[in-house]
């Protein structure tokens, strides 16, 4: 085309008048939009320690003996909520905790109490908490903590996956056993473990089921963003579809 060519035989696209887009308003869910906003003073706790009424007395004296006085504040708002929850829990999930606190700020005893204060009323053994962590550092860090209050006070197994200890197939013998009269029996109560090797677990470890879970943590949430492309998460969703069912 020549570039003397008069611009009148060109059909000019802003003549038309495009009409003004309507700015799409952000809609974002209502435990986004209107969180629990916790304070963060944690230099003047006001809950001592025998302040929860709901928790056990054990693990009141499992805190004592560690030199805590009081709850920081997140603990103090989570503790006795999920506690309540889980006493009228009837197979479904009531509700998803999304918590975002600075790290020191006791994040992972608000879910490790009410975990064991819940568990310890069960008679036999049934994986109903999986704790899931994006290090193994990490994983071991809470598997230390679940030890320690659950040691000689309550008759609850908690597992460490991916340990330096343990093989696959060690570990596959931790978490299930078969027996000929009623099939597949749990070990354990807690297993603590990183992305991968629950997907290990979930794809070749025969009986390994998430039938039984009551709680299931991701803890340090915001990590897993490109774990395993987070198909992890996927097979953990499509283990838990029959909770749902």
């Amino acid at each position: 085309m020549d570039s003397t060519t008069p611009s009148s035989e060109f059909t000019l696209i802003d003549t038309h008048g495009f009409k003004k887009n309507k700015k799409v308003k952000r809609v974002l869910p209502d435990w986004l939009a209107k969180p629990t906003v916790v304070s963060v003073d944690l230099k003047h706790l006001e809950v001592p320690i025998d302040g929860i009424p709901e928790l056990d007395p054990a693990l009141v004296q499992k805190l004592k003996n560690k030199g805590c006085t009081h709850f920081f504040p997140v603990q103090n708002q989570l503790v006795p909520w999920i506690i309540k929850t889980q006493k009228h829990w009837d197979y479904r999930w009531l509700r998803d905790l999304c918590i975002s606190a600075p790290t020191g700020s006791g994040k992972t005893l608000s879910y490790v109490l009410p975990i064991i204060q819940t568990l310890k009323t069960f008679s036999r053994h049934q994986l109903r908490a999986l704790i899931v962590l994006p290090t193994k550092d990490l994983a071991a860090q809470v598997y230390k903590v679940f030890l320690y209050y659950i040691k000689n006070a309550f008759d609850l197994r908690v597992l460490l996956l991916e340990s330096k200890n343990m093989t696959l197939e060690k570990e596959k013998e931790r978490i299930v056993q078969y027996d000929s009269s009623i099939g597949w029996i749990d070990l354990v109560d807690i297993i603590v473990t990183t992305p991968g090797r629950l997907v290990d677990h979930l794809y070749y470890t025969e009986g390994f089921s998430l039938k039984n879970l009551r709680f299931l943590v991701l803890d340090e949430a915001d990590s897993f963003t490109n774990i395993l492309q987070n198909e992890w998460l996927h097979k953990v969703n499509d283990s838990l579809g029959s909770l749902h069912k």
